[in-house]
């Protein structure tokens, strides 16, 4: 083959791999046959930074195993405690102190999973309360 032959053959695969780029991205999402865009809800900056903060701090804390914890945030209904029916110890201990200066706007984080005992359950809440400054902390913890 000589070297205009190659640079065809080389041209008509660019061209190729182009259209097929090209297509591939005009194609509706799985899921989205008609082509209509997904309705995601975009979590907020303070949202993000916040539970973030308090999941790091789990990471960090040697006592914890904080691959088996999540953070919720929860806002509005939600942190009104109208949902909160864990069952899980008393209100006092399941709730950090209230901070008054957030009045009706405030947020709770509930810590959600598994730890391995009472212990790091402990240990969990305290840096949970320590790291979301001020929030109130649910404990949703199951020991296994």
């Amino acid at each position: 083959m000589n070297m205009l032959g190659m640079i065809r053959q080389r041209s008509i695969l660019l061209v190729l791999a182009a259209s097929a780029l090209g297509l591939s991205a005009c194609s509706a999402p799985r899921g989205q046959a008609d082509g209509a865009p997904f309705d995601l809800d975009q979590v907020s900056s303070q949202r993000a930074e916040l539970t973030t903060r308090v999941k790091a701090a789990l990471v960090a804390d040697e006592r914890i195993i904080a691959a088996s914890i999540q953070v919720v945030l929860l806002e509005g209904d939600e942190a009104s405690g109208q949902d909160e029916s864990s069952g899980k110890g008393s209100e006092t201990d399941a709730i950090a102190t209230v901070d008054e200066t957030r009045g009706a706007d405030a947020q709770r984080i509930r810590l959600e999973g598994f730890v391995g005992d009472e212990n790091e359950r402990d240990a969990a809440l305290e840096v949970a309360r320590k790291a979301s400054e001020g929030i109130d902390v649910i404990d949703a913890l199951e020991i296994r």
